[in-house]
């Protein structure tokens, strides 16, 4: 058991070399960073993004300590944390073995070259196991990654990545470097990203993506106070970003009331990607994320809604334009959409929902199946339980048990997404059953007609045959 802790510990500790141990504590002053620090228990150590999008003469405040936003323009690609020269990148660290002085060197030349920080003097000795914070100028890292002047305002045609060694130069041999003899350092990857991304068109039904890393096409649907983004399709090579590191992390869904957004619209809500292993046809595939629903509309509004991606560094791109797409509900926009939804697909009006669909809707299998309570096939069971259910005893009773049953069915069915096409396969002949039922008791009683007929007949065959 102590050997495993033992194992453990140094899984989540910043070290390059066997007998490194310092300990990084506090991160601050960055685009995005990910890692144990971070509490992502999947990665190993510490990443910090550095993020390019837009340009720095966009951003409304640069005060050294926060990133900066350069969404508030109409630049085609941006970054709502943008990092900029004087930014400062603040780390605290400690080390439990090495007395001696701090230093913060690259990587590249094996921490020969020393780089610039502020926060505690250069000539002073620390003891192990003291917590020390200081600052590095993002200027500093730019120019070193970048291997020239231009700071971080240098072009960047694809993602650059590189070390920085923070940690303790030995106090018995004061070289001013951090090479591993007797001195104690950890090594923070740094990754500069930019997106390069361009405007893309939304694809059509039976069409690939014009560009196979974006998000390209959804449908919303209108729920109270709130909308679904359902049906949200991808290129096939989505998430991956060409000549990249940072991979797409999150699908931004950017909405207007009254006409469609542009690149500086400010209201906005992201979709975090959960799942995108599903399976490549025409040239798209569907794309699950954690959560479809963009709160906070206000009801009876109409609103227009466009998508762009946002990368690991939180850079935004990839755009979607409407260019001939109708701006009016009830238009001919495709959709991928099977059932036929009724409204331009990219336009939503909220509505205020009444009766047993409030909010525990979640519990029903057949949204947690179909993604909105609002789809077609779930308006179908919806009027088949209004209709046939809710006005006799035994319809109550079903009613009843299901509400029971269908929460913890619900739940596992939203884990679990692959599990969709299979549920609404099992669904179908009552979802068949039901519209039949929804279409009229006399069309019901004609089929009944038929049937009987056609029973007749067939056992008048049958009966004839014997004679």
């Amino acid at each position: 058991m102590v050997l495993k802790l033992f194992l453990s510990s140094l899984f989540f500790t910043f070290c390059t070399t066997s007998f490194a141990t310092v300990k990084v504590t506090a991160l601050s002053g960055f685009s995005a960073a990910e890692g144990p620090l971070f509490g992502s228990s999947t990665v190993a150590q510490d990443t910090v993004y550095g993020g390019l999008g837009g340009n720095e003469s966009a951003c409304t405040t640069t005060d050294g300590v926060n990133p900066c936003n350069s969404c508030n323009g109409t630049t085609q690609e941006c970054n709502t944390t943008r990092i900029y020269d004087s930014l400062q990148l603040k780390i605290s660290f400690s080390s439990d073995a090495v007395n001696g002085r701090v230093l913060v060197t690259t990587d590249v030349d094996d921490g020969q070259e020393a780089l610039t920080y502020s926060g505690v003097n250069t000539s002073d000795n620390f003891t192990k196991g003291n917590i020390v914070t200081i600052t590095v100028l993002w200027s500093e890292i730019c120019e070193e990654i970048f291997s020239g002047s231009s700071g971080c305002s240098g072009t960047l045609s694809t993602d650059l990545s590189s070390k920085i060694r923070v940690g303790f130069d030995d106090e018995s041999n004061l070289d001013g470097e951090l090479t591993g003899s007797g001195d104690d350092f950890v090594e923070i990857p740094i990754i500069l990203a930019k997106m390069n991304a361009t405007d893309t068109s939304l694809c059509t039904s039976g069409a690939s993506a014009s560009n196979p890393n974006i998000a390209c096409n959804f449908i919303a649907y209108p729920g109270d106070e709130k909308v679904y983004i359902d049906e949200l399709r991808t290129g096939c090579d989505f998430p991956n970003v060409a000549s990249s590191e940072s991979e797409i992390k999150k699908i931004r869904v950017l909405y207007n009331e009254g006409s469609y957004p542009t690149k500086a619209t400010v209201n906005f809500s992201d979709l975090n990607i959960s799942s995108t292993n599903q399976t490549c046809s025409n040239g798209t595939k569907l794309v699950e994320t954690e959560s479809n629903e963009i709160k906070g509309l206000e009801n009876d509004k109409t609103y227009f809604f466009s998508l762009a991606l946002v990368d690991q560094a939180n850079n935004v791109g990839f755009f979607t334009t409407h260019s001939g797409d109708l701006t009016t509900k009830n238009s001919t926009a495709t959709c991928f959409d099977g059932d036929q939804w009724k409204q331009n697909c990219h336009i939503s009006t909220p509505t205020k929902v009444s009766g047993l669909i409030d909010d525990e809707f979640d519990c029903f299998i057949t949204t947690a199946t179909y993604g909105s309570p609002f789809r077609p096939k779930v308006e179908v069971f919806r009027e088949f339980r209004n209709q046939f259910l809710k006005t006799n005893l035994l319809g109550r009773i079903i009613i009843e048990s299901y509400y029971k049953i269908s929460p913890p069915i619900a739940l596992w069915i939203r884990n679990n997404p692959q599990a969709k096409p299979v549920i609404r396969a099992l669904l179908w002949p009552y979802w068949f059953l039901s519209k039949i039922l929804l279409f009229g008791t006399k069309s019901f009683a004609l089929l009944l007609g038929l049937l009987f007929i056609l029973l007749s007949f067939h056992y008048s065959k049958k009966h004839n045959r014997r004679v």
